[in-house]
């Protein structure tokens, strides 16, 4: 059957990646751990790169006739040259390991990595290789063909959305997560740059920043857009994202992401306007090294997802007693309940944002953020909730056909009829010695509950009824 060829070729993939005697070789026990672990160094190394490129294009202007300026653009370019060696080395050892990982075996003849190579994993990575190649090559040169090395970086960066998951997807989403990662290259990898400058040219620094800032609220509406994409198309419902690994590292990620747009906000409001009225930009500095140790951390949680299957393909394990009563939105009550919560909520947030941008009516615009909030009115929370148990939200996985439901209707004439009927209505010979009656599963009520806790029912007993028999 599908599922013992499965299971054979699962079962038969790491035999073939151990010795004869059924040990595992170094290669196979190291792969798993080392993956994710050169996944992000190639990842960081990418990134820094085109940040690094991105910063010499931006600031070449200023820096080039500043004292020191020149020097630090030369440091800059050793950095920017370093790391796109970096990515390279890291992307063939990526290949290397990847490829081993696909074939159940280390990649050890010209046959093995041309089959790699033939994969779409193995054109995009030897494609961002060269792509790379071009970017050092012209990295070296100057005027228009230095111009074109952060266009060959960005390009290479770009692919990611073919490298990861999203290469199962439509071409527009994995285009849409390729310019999420170009995005955070840009942002990101335009830290290290940053905070050399205020080392090497303090007073540069405050203008150096605000120079980026147009560029870095681009990339971060550019990091939320493509964000909402990926959670809908990878992850899609709550119960996902709260009761799988993947769903939880994308809430990891989201809090970093969260974190750093506090840090980047600090730094544009507070800390650089500091720094130019006469103060040290000691503070904007170790701001911009908390915002670069949040980017490495993003970048580590990004490469821990690409080695977790997706959300949409896992059975959520619900952590709460309770969960959400299904269609609440549908509901007039419920609805106007929320509603009643949810927008004065919305309209003080909104203006105590609005409060940051403006100077003159900042105190206005705060007490009417302060009236807004006594809109509020929360509603009760138990109409919103009903208990829940860790298979709520799974799916069956045989689906309901025909051979499903004979096997179902066999397994219960031999073990629920008794108590529950032929017809299944509670009324089995066993149910008079209940001090309560079985449920009537025929009721509407049954048949709208989620399979999940049917399963569960049945599977550990509800009540005086047993739990299923292993």
């Amino acid at each position: 059957s599908p599922t013992r060829a499965s299971a054979g070729s699962a079962a038969s993939a790491p035999a073939r990646s151990s010795t004869s005697s059924g040990t595992p070789t170094a290669a196979s026990t190291l792969r798993p751990a080392a993956l994710p672990a050169i996944r992000w160094l190639h990842l960081v190394a990418l990134l820094a790169a085109l940040g690094a490129e991105a910063f010499r294009l931006l600031s070449h202007h200023r820096l080039a006739t500043a004292a020191k300026g020149a020097a630090l653009l030369g440091e800059v370019a050793v950095y920017a040259r370093l790391c796109m060696a970096a990515a390279f080395v890291s992307g063939i050892a990526w290949f290397w390991l990847q490829g081993g990982a696909m074939l159940g075996r280390p990649l050890d003849g010209v046959e093995a990595v041309r089959t790699v190579a033939g994969t779409r994993f193995g054109e995009m990575l030897l494609l961002r290789a060269g792509l790379l190649v071009l970017a050092l090559a012209f990295a070296q040169g100057r005027g228009p063909m230095r111009v074109a090395a952060p266009a060959w970086l960005a390009s290479a960066a770009a692919l990611q959305g073919w490298l990861g998951h999203g290469a199962a997807t439509d071409p527009v989403t994995a285009s849409a997560l390729g310019l999420h990662v170009v995005a955070a290259g840009l942002w990101l990898g335009y830290l290290p740059p940053l905070l050399l400058a205020c080392r090497r040219v303090p007073r540069l620094a405050p203008a150096l920043a605000r120079r980026f800032t147009p560029l870095g609220l681009l990339c971060v509406a550019v990091l939320a857009v493509t964000s909402l994409l990926q959670a809908q198309v990878l992850i899609g419902t709550l119960a996902a994202t709260l009761g799988t690994s993947y769903g939880r590292l994308a809430l990891a990620k989201l809090a970093l992401f969260t974190t750093l747009l506090g840090l980047a906000a600090a730094n544009r409001f507070r800390f650089v306007p500091a720094a130019e009225s006469g103060d040290a930009v000691r503070g904007l500095a170790l701001s911009i090294a908390l915002e670069t140790g949040a980017g490495l951390a993003i970048v580590a949680v990004a490469a821990a997802l690409a080695s977790q299957p997706p959300a949409i393909h896992e059975q959520p394990v619900w952590p709460f007693a309770l969960r959400p009563v299904p269609g609440l939105w549908d509901d007039a009550y419920l609805r106007y309940g929320l509603l009643r919560l949810l927008v004065p909520l919305a309209m003080a947030l909104a203006l105590f944002i609005l409060a940051a941008f403006v100077r003159g009516l900042r105190w206005l615009v705060l007490i009417a953020g302060v009236v807004a909030l006594g809109f509020v009115r929360i509603p009760p929370w138990r109409p919103y909730a009903v208990a829940a148990v860790p298979t709520s939200f799974q799916l069956s996985p045989t689906g309901y056909d025909a051979r499903s439901i004979a096997t179902g209707r066999a397994l219960f004439g031999q073990s629920c009829a008794r108590c529950h009927g032929r017809d299944a209505r509670g009324r089995g010979p066993d149910a008079v010695a209940r001090a309560v009656w079985p449920p009537d599963l025929s009721a509407p009520l049954i048949a709208g509950r989620p399979s999940g806790e049917l399963f569960w029912s049945i599977r550990h007993g509800v009540g005086p009824m047993p739990a299923a028999p292993e």
